[in-house]
Parts: C-alpha cells; structure tokens; sequence
C-alpha cells in the first residue's frame, strides 16, 4: 500500500513523504510504479535503495498522489511504518 503523511512546512514549502509499506525489493517495485503512474518527478525520490525511500511532495503534488489512490496516514503511523520496515 503507498501512504503519505500530512505535509509539514520545511522552510518556505511544506512537503509530505509518499512511501510504500511494503519492505525490501517489493516496496521499492510498488513505490516505483506508483510513481510512474502519478507521473511524480524522479528528483522527488529521496533515499533510494534503503529502507526509508521515499518521495518528498509539496502540497500540490501529494494531492495528484492522493487522487491516484495513496493512503493518507498520520506521522505516528508512518513512522510505526518505518519501523517495521527496517526491522525486515
């Protein structure tokens, strides 16, 4: 499943981070074509190959990821997320 938390300000933009809840190769697979898909910019992707890639995107972004079907979820669930991917 993609999630996305809500934006939060980073200087003059506020961003949300986009990622897949799935560990490994099969999240990286998943968040990548969703990517495609929704037609996000490859220079949004941050930390690649790890397991905290993710894509970083200002508000009128995360709201075409929203339309193209991510999951909203809070900061606490994302992180919750995080943690039980490098745990794999």
């Amino acid at each position: 499943m993609i999630v996305m938390d809500p934006p939060v300000r980073w200087g003059r933009r506020a961003t949300s981070h986009l990622l897949s809840d799935l560990a490994g190769e099969p999240g990286r697979i998943e968040l990548a074509a969703f990517a495609l898909r929704a037609g996000l910019p490859v220079r949004a992707l941050h930390l690649a190959g790890t397991d905290r890639e993710h894509y970083d995107l200002p508000v009128e972004l995360a709201r075409v990821a929203e339309a193209a079907g991510a999951m909203r979820v809070g900061r606490s669930e994302l992180a919750r997320i995080l943690r039980r991917k490098k745990g794999t």
